[in-house]
């Protein structure tokens, strides 16, 4: 018989499941399957990783090549459906680590703001805490003088020098025009000119402090109570 011949004849028969009786059974269960009548009634198919028999549109299963090895609808699944809860398992397990990690990175990302704040706060406080009126004029301009730095505008700084440059009651002008020159020409920002000024001044000694400090209070009464001058 040729190989067209001796096909014809395989699925002129019934299948073998159609008349095996009690002997179908779930190999893992034991319970009796429904027999499969026609070949119409199963196919091949490739689940889950493995190539296997569907009989009956899915009434039960057998691995290609495991002969007689049926498995009833709910054994067939019952391991695919463990592997796929431990692998969402699994991942819910990671999800929660991440969010774990991303809440503990979080808290760390808060406690250091806090004490980044604490920290500030208590630079603040001591830099703004009144002047002790022992100190000397030019300990008390040390004492804010990244704040005159940082916060004397282009207009209060030109208005300090054209103070500075006149004579008082006191004494005589703390600044002369070459001074002023080196202060605005030797540096374009205004901060850098209102360092070359604080540390020129200081280098002047206490006089030069002092009237510089009670012409800042004149020109920003707000700034000068807040630093404590």
């Amino acid at each position: 018989m040729d190989f067209l011949g001796g096909l014809v004849s395989q699925f002129s028969q019934p299948p073998k499941e159609s008349s095996m009786g009690d002997r179908l059974r779930c190999v893992t269960c034991n319970s009796v399957l429904p027999p499969c009548k026609r070949h119409d009634d199963f196919h091949k198919q490739y689940m889950h990783g493995m190539d296997v028999y569907v009989y009956n549109r899915g009434q039960y299963f057998r691995e290609v090549g495991d002969h007689d090895a049926y498995k009833c609808e709910g054994c067939f699944y019952k391991p695919i459906r463990e592997e796929e809860e431990r692998e969402k398992e699994e991942q819910r397990r990671r999800e929660e680590e991440r969010r774990e990690e991303d809440r503990r990175k979080e808290e760390e990302r808060r406690r250091e703001e806090e004490r980044k704040r604490e920290a500030d706060q208590k630079r603040w406080e001591a830099e703004l805490r009144p002047a002790d009126p022992s100190l000397k004029p030019t300990e008390r301009v040390l004492r804010v003088r990244v704040e005159l730095i940082n916060r004397i505008g282009d207009a209060t700084l030109k208005s300090l020098l054209d103070g500075l440059q006149k004579p008082s009651s006191e004494g005589p002008a703390i600044l002369n025009p070459r001074e002023r020159d080196m202060v605005l020409k030797t540096h374009p920002l205004t901060q850098d000119q209102v360092t070359c000024l604080v540390d020129m001044l200081r280098n002047k000694g206490e006089r030069p402090c002092l009237a510089f400090i009670m012409l800042l209070q004149q020109l920003e009464y707000d700034l000068c109570t807040e630093l404590g001058l």
